[in-house]
């Protein structure tokens, strides 16, 4: 049965326009430290099974390169709670810098957002607006297009839909 669900979600997208570059957790969850990339960060990964995976961002090269008031030399450990709990998957766009994260609302607030590396600063980029996002709504990203489109699925109460969100400017 998993396999029929495979089939038809890829016959859904046109050929050699999507890549699967996301990391999605809730299927395949690995733990421990993991690289972005050819970046100086890597992702720290905790699976907690049916209680959610859990990510934080750690600066690992030297900080000569990424050293500023957001990055401290004797603090190289990024989390915060509102894009590193219940994440579902994730996304590295490597040539800003950035993680896209997206987070199941049941121990997550259930949005996606987009943190910048560089500067330490998370924004939540789907919805516009925290007091949007539904508690039944389980967001995943799941390809990429081009390097500037997120497909996201958007399930809630059983039923999946796609929605395509720009990377250059934040989602509806």
């Amino acid at each position: 049965m998993k396999y029929k669900y495979i089939l038809i979600f890829l016959f859904l997208l046109p050929a050699n326009s999507w890549s699967n570059d996301v990391n999605v957790l809730s299927n395949n969850c690995t733990p421990g430290l993991h690289r972005l990339g050819d970046s100086q960060f890597a992702l720290f990964t905790s699976c907690e099974g049916a209680l959610g995976n859990y990510i934080a961002i750690i600066m690992n090269g030297r900080w000569s390169e990424y050293g500023s008031k957001s990055w401290d030399i004797g603090d190289r450990f990024w989390y915060e709670h509102s894009w590193g709990k219940d994440v579902t998957s994730t996304y590295f766009y490597a040539s800003e810098n950035v993680l896209y994260v997206s987070t199941s609302s049941v121990y997550g607030n259930g949005g996606i957002y987009k943190l910048d590396l560089i500067s330490k600063k998370a924004i939540l980029f789907y919805p516009k607006s925290i007091d949007l996002i539904q508690p039944e709504e389980f967001l995943q990203i799941e390809a990429v297009k081009s390097k500037d489109k997120l497909l996201v699925s958007k399930m809630i109460d059983g039923r999946k839909d796609y929605i395509e969100l720009s990377i250059e400017e934040k989602g509806e």
